[in-house]
């Protein structure tokens, strides 16, 4: 299993974290094989909008993400030009590369397994060993399949609010760590908004500018582009 961050661009912490990973869980699957013909994908946008990152700041800025089949993923972040990058994920199992666009450079890591599936989780990032995890039971919030985590995890269902001029319903669950909230559009019950809450004061809130699903799968997506100096990751 690959885990993608997707709240933000991976820091110190987080590239060693994803290290681990690739070393104790798995991405597996032969490199060249793509989906069945049936098989969806899908393209997701989305941006940060809560308190904690300014409105005119990379971390506010959409990113773009692709799924298919539970094993292709794709993460576009937006350039950085203070820290000098521009990260693009990609997932093909079982191969994964982090990758720089500015620089033109790259990390290729090779899964072991002896598991198969890539994952993007919205708000869990892994904690170091030892380290008390509160939100160890929203590792399971995925892109891509938000409203089944809520559905699965006993979320209430909370009314409507209308977000974008769309009548949205709304599903909350609520731990000792957080309140979080799910806003899905009544007529295409896609998601438009998701809100966490901490003491009554958001501390993370995500729009959906857009939410593709049932698009051709394009593999070509999921192929690291040319001209990279690509190492290997341990």
């Amino acid at each position: 299993m690959i885990t993608l961050l997707s709240k933000r661009s991976l820091g110190r912490f987080e590239i060693q974290a994803l290290k681990f990973c690739l070393l104790t869980a798995a991405l597996c699957f032969p490199a060249l094989r793509c989906p069945a013909q049936t098989a969806e994908m899908k393209k997701i946008v989305y941006r940060r909008v809560d308190s904690g990152v300014k409105p005119d700041s990379v971390a506010a800025k959409p990113r773009t993400v692709y799924l298919s089949a539970a094993k292709y993923m794709r993460i576009e972040e937006p350039p950085d030009e203070a820290a000098k990058t521009q990260i693009l994920k990609i997932a093909r199992e079982p191969d994964f590369w982090l990758i720089n666009l500015a620089d033109h450079t790259a990390q290729h890591f090779l899964d072991p397994g002896p598991t198969f599936t890539a994952r993007a989780p919205i708000l869990w990032t892994p904690k170091p060993a030892g380290e008390n995890d509160p939100d160890l039971q929203f590792a399971g919030l995925e892109f891509g399949t938000e409203e089944a985590f809520f559905r699965q995890n006993h979320g209430v269902e909370a009314g409507t609010r209308k977000i974008d001029g769309r009548e949205c319903m709304a599903f909350t669950i609520k731990t000792d760590a957080r309140d979080l909230t799910l806003f899905v559009d009544s007529a295409t019950r896609k998601p438009v908004f998701l809100e966490s809450t901490k003491g009554g004061k958001v501390d993370f809130a995500m729009h959906y500018d857009s939410y593709e699903t049932n698009l051709h799968f394009d593999p070509a997506l999921f192929q690291p582009p040319d001209g990279l100096k690509i190492t290997e990751g341990k």
